[in-house]
């Protein structure tokens, strides 16, 4: 049962993904307190790396990531370059073995697949890895950037669980957002991705997005459902475009208001409860034999910069423009 509390609705409250939060930093910290940081990691130590790609094909209109259109191609080649140097920088100074590497932006399948491919092996070159079959490697995808030619780059290159930037398969709200990517598109996709031998499949939902009403939380629920993914996640859109000019793009006046965003994110919890998921938080859901779902069962659940986790990882290395690093005592994040 949901009840909606519009008192408790209207208070403004942070995001804690991480305490402080990211709103809180400032130039007091910086790269002599990262160094040492890094120094400090115990030899063997389980880490975690980030890559942040902060490049799209296109900018949708609802995105309130760091990212921005790739404009001139030879900007990919230049940034990966800066990649490699800053792994070059920090590698060295870090004695801790690599256990889960994610890719994060913008789109990291803006980079063409040889460039991705590279970058993959970049990290295998300069880190200290576990074994393999033990590493798992994890990238945020724009499916309309994706082909069975990708999917197999992918795979090659260590990929083994993906979340596909969904948001709402109505392709009026589609319109609304900027992003236009129709359902069937997206199964192809799926299809391509386990075809190549990709075993996760998460997929990324959004409510609270302009015109969207509870019939297009329903249908968009239903056909993800019908993909079969590993993981679900239902983010609320925040509507900032005072701070993100590109938000100026959506029609305000036709943004559900804060019961109707509740009655949305309510209706998504039912349909997806009710199919087998379970729910991890207040924004994931899992297949009861996912690895998310076990973490949560036994107490093991954690929550990180990129969402609730079942990394146990102190250490998270964060590589890339406004990447961010976590130490026990220390956050710090790369220049945007």
């Amino acid at each position: 049962m949901h009840i909606y509390l519009p008192d408790l609705a209207r208070r403004p409250a942070p995001r804690y993904t991480s305490y402080p939060t990211a709103l809180e930093f400032s130039d007091t910290v910086g790269g002599e307190a990262q160094a040492e940081a890094l120094a400090a990691v115990p030899d063997g130590a389980p880490v975690s790396l980030y890559l942040h790609i902060p490049y799209c094909r296109d900018i949708c209109w609802y995105c309130g990531c760091n990212t921005g259109a790739i404009g001139r191609p030879e900007r990919l080649h230049l940034y990966v370059d800066a990649l490699e140097a800053e792994m070059a920088t920090v590698a060295p100074l870090l004695r801790g073995r690599v256990e889960r590497v994610h890719f994060g932006g913008g789109s990291p399948n803006a980079l063409p697949p040889a460039l991705f491919a590279r970058v993959c092996a970049s990290i295998a070159r300069h880190f200290k890895m576990a074994d393999r079959e033990s590493v798992e490697w994890a990238a945020e995808l724009d499916p309309r950037l994706l082909d069975a030619n990708y999917a197999e780059t992918l795979a090659a290159s260590g990929i083994d669980r993906v979340s596909l930037g969904v948001q709402c398969f109505s392709p009026e709200i589609q319109e609304q957002i900027g992003r236009i990517q129709p359902f069937d598109m997206v199964a192809r996709r799926v299809g391509e991705l386990r075809g190549a031998g990709i075993r996760h499949i998460n997929l990324d939902l959004m409510y609270g997005l302009p015109g969207q009403g509870l019939d297009d939380i329903d249908d968009t629920a239903t056909r993800a459902l019908s993909l079969h993914p590993d993981r679900i996640a239902m983010f609320g859109y925040a509507h900032l475009p005072s701070l993100l000019p590109r938000q100026r793009m959506i029609a305000s006046l036709i943004l559900p208001d804060a019961e109707q965003r509740f009655v949305q994110s309510a209706l998504a919890h039912d349909l997806l409860v009710e199919a087998g998921y379970q729910a991890i938080g207040f924004d994931h859901f899992a297949l009861p034999d996912d690895s998310l779902a076990l973490a949560a069962r036994e107490g093991r659940l954690r929550r990180n910069f990129q969402g609730f986790t079942d990394d146990q990882a102190d250490i998270l290395v964060g590589l890339g423009a406004s990447a961010i690093s976590q130490f026990p005592g220390l956050i710090v994040q790369n220049e945007k």
